[in-house]
């Protein structure tokens, strides 16, 4: 960062290292070392080889990969049945669910509480609909 300090230039890098968690690994960091007088000077940026903070957002099917030099740690993003089979690891941050598209409207009329309970099912994009559907029936609440 170039900042100004009365009349004289100011720079500043930034901190060193990153101190939060980046969702890009291309950002650098480092120094900047400057050169020669106040009347002539260089800047020079000087990046840093040091381990980072990462975050990464993958799909519940990808898998969480350690790093041996940085601190990654996982968003898994899928629908509630893929991420109810995620384990807990200290690589994972968070489970993220599909969500529903502001536009997406189901059309439920006409139909018994069995077919809205497999439309919405299909919806919600669970692979299981038949076990669900069929556990729900054997509880004798539809008749």
């Amino acid at each position: 960062h170039n900042h100004r300090y009365r009349d004289m230039p100011v720079y500043y890098s930034g901190s060193p290292m990153n101190v939060s968690f980046d969702r890009s690994e291309d950002r650098e960091y480092g120094v900047n070392i400057v050169e020669g007088s106040l009347d002539n000077y260089k800047v020079r940026f000087v990046p840093l080889d040091l381990p980072r903070l990462i975050r990464k957002t993958i799909s519940s099917k990808s898998e969480m990969v350690a790093s041996e030099r940085d601190h990654v740690i996982y968003e898994i993003v899928g629908s509630i049945d893929e991420l109810a089979q995620v384990e807990k690891t200290d690589l994972l941050d968070k489970k993220i669910a599909y969500k529903a598209d502001e536009q997406s409207v189901l059309d439920l009329s006409g139909l018994g509480l069995v077919e809205e309970l497999e439309l919405y099912l299909r919806h919600q994009k669970i692979e299981e609909v038949d076990t669900v559907l069929n556990t729900f029936k054997s509880l004798g609440v539809v008749r």
